[in-house]
């Protein structure tokens, strides 16, 4: 044992003895015998550093990090894994997003941890709103650890920047794990969007690992069960989600079958009757008559859809908020009378409502919104 560490043994000793004096004890003081104690630990990251980056850069961020953790993570990660965590910071610092997330895979004698990170500035988020959105991921998080990043400035003129760092055990298969890692640009712009709260946060984003989804393709799923809550359908959102989760495979048949049929540069009329011929089969097999209901429900509105903005950029190349789609309303099936000629549905996250039109020329408007 190094004198440090006996001095800070010592000092824990006397106070662990005189309880009621722990008021007066000077925990700076036991704070920095603890971190020398423990400073075998930063130099071991600074060796890692000089090992994984040109001698220049290796300084930098030696600077940067050197006393950048707080010691419960010292406790709880090795300073080769934390060579993750200060790339998933510069990629924070460098991005200008409020969040951004990795996977990372620890391995042990006793097998491979799987862990999901979540970094951010500003001020620190409830646990439970961040379990929420790692659930609604289809992932099960076994614990939840918080810790605070103080990262110097690469120059003096700028100030300590702190990061919140929130990692999550994560309970899976390597086989599942293998899938996630494929895809983590996915995961992370469906983390950004819940933050940032231009999408919802429900149990239809399991669907972005079970039916390996993206977050455009679950919105479209999204928006046309909520088109069906108008048509007195009589179940809840929540249900529909759950039903669609349980039937992952056939959520995916159904978007295949909506590419084929819409896709710009990539229309499929072969692919369209080959979707149509598996839906029908897997649909047959479903044994809840609830659950077929539903399932045969959600493929007759994208059925009668004749077309969809779905594919449409803004004027600097991202995807638009609002996601609409144009029906055939006799294609869909116990819609309420009187039925209109056409419909056209418009979803977004903070707005929706429905255009009507009872024949090819006529006056509409929207006539609900919420």
């Amino acid at each position: 044992m190094s004198s440090a560490a006996k001095e800070l043994q010592e000092a824990i000793a006397v106070i662990s003895r005189n309880q009621n004096q722990l008021q007066d004890a000077d925990y700076s003081t036991l704070e920095q015998l603890y971190r020398h104690a423990l400073g075998g630990w930063g130099r071991q990251l600074n060796d890692i550093l000089q090992k994984n980056y040109p001698p220049k850069r290796a300084e930098e961020l030696a600077a940067q990090f050197a006393d950048a953790f707080s010691l419960s993570f010292h406790e709880s990660h090795t300073p080769q894994s934390a060579l993750e965590d200060i790339a998933a910071i510069e990629r924070l610092f460098a991005s200008g997003k409020p969040v951004v997330i990795s996977f990372v895979e620890q391995k042990s004698d006793d097998g491979s941890e799987y862990h999901l990170s979540m970094y951010h500035e500003g001020e620190s988020l409830s646990p439970s709103r961040l379990l929420r959105i790692v659930e609604n991921l289809g992932l099960t998080p076994l614990s939840d650890q918080h810790f605070t990043c103080h990262v110097r400035p690469s120059n003096n003129d700028s100030d300590e920047r702190v990061v919140h760092i929130h990692d999550f055990p994560i309970k899976m298969e390597a086989q599942h794990w293998g899938t996630l890692q494929s895809r983590p640009d996915v995961f992370e712009e469906v983390v950004q969007a819940i933050w940032q709260n231009r999408e919802g946060n429900d149990h239809l984003n399991e669907l972005i690992s079970l039916a390996e989804l993206n977050l455009r393709e679950v919105k479209l799923l999204r928006a046309i069960c909520r088109y069906l809550m108008q048509t007195r359908l009589p179940y809840s959102q929540e249900y529909l989600a759950e039903i669609l989760v349980r039937h992952a495979p056939a959520a995916k048949m159904m978007v295949e079958f909506f590419h084929a049929l819409f896709h710009p540069a990539d229309k499929d009329d072969a692919m369209v009757k080959h979707s149509i011929e598996q839906i029908d089969v897997y649909i047959s097999q479903v044994k809840s008559l609830d659950e077929d209901r539903v399932l045969r429900r959600m493929f007759s509105v994208m059925q009668a859809m004749l077309r969809t903005n779905f594919y449409q950029r803004d004027k600097d190349g991202a995807v638009k908020p609002q996601l609409s789609f144009k029906l055939r309303s006799a294609d869909v099936p116990d819609l309420p009378r009187p039925r209109p000629l056409y419909e056209t549905f418009i979803y977004s996250h903070r707005v929706e409502g429905i255009h009507l039109r009872s024949s090819k020329v006529a006056r509409g408007g929207i006539r609900w919104s919420d």
